[in-house]
């Protein structure tokens, strides 16, 4: 159970890191709009708060199911999706500052700046990775093997459905028909047949 809940996040490591450089480039946006052209963590305030932003990230991710779905998702999805999650790394940002206090020191014009940024660049970064990811039929996981159980007369449309449906994540390895034995060691649709029911 421990290994599935691992691998089920670490499955979506490119978006995790997609999701951190997003994360660090409103930051940095965001300081560079309040604070002009310097250098963004010259403060100390600003350098310690964009460390807590890598750690707050990788903590929303680790603690909800923000990537579960999202080669499926519909746009108006995959935006609230985006907007939970900075919201989740913005509130865990608040609550760094608050408790070391040093909120006085932090400009309140860079929360503003970074939230409408980190909401624009996760969702353009997201939507933009995730269309090459559709378009290239590629995956960064190992993919999930499956053996396909069916009748003769549903097979084609049961293939069918599983390989232009799935988003290149399974590979099936075989198929077993329940009906008929002549098919043993032929292919159906480039899957071979490998048993009877």
């Amino acid at each position: 159970m421990y290994y599935k809940s691992a691998n089920s996040w670490l499955k979506h490591w490119d978006f995790i890191l997609l999701d951190l450089v997003m994360l660090q480039m409103a930051y940095i946006l965001a300081l560079g709009l309040r604070n002009g052209g310097r250098n963004p963590y010259a403060d100390p305030v600003y350098l310690r708060t964009g460390i807590v932003l890598c750690l707050a990230d990788i903590c929303v991710v680790f603690f909800t199911e923000g990537y579960r779905g999202i080669l499926r998702r519909g746009y108006f999805q995959e935006f609230k999706a985006v907007a939970f999650h900075a919201a989740a790394v913005i509130c865990t940002m608040l609550a760094y500052l608050f408790l070391t206090q040093e909120g006085h020191a932090f400009s309140r014009l860079v929360f503003i700046y970074f939230t409408a940024f980190s909401v624009l660049l996760l969702y353009t970064g997201r939507i933009s990775w995730r269309m090459y990811l559709l378009k290239h039929k590629r995956v960064y996981y190992s993919k999930r093997s499956v053996l396909v159980m069916t009748t003769s007369d549903r097979v084609s449309q049961v293939l069918d459905t599983i390989l232009h449906n799935t988003y290149n994540e399974l590979y099936i390895e075989g198929v077993v028909l329940l009906d008929r034995d002549d098919l043993v060691g032929q292919q159906i649709a480039g899957v071979e047949v490998v048993c009877t029911g």
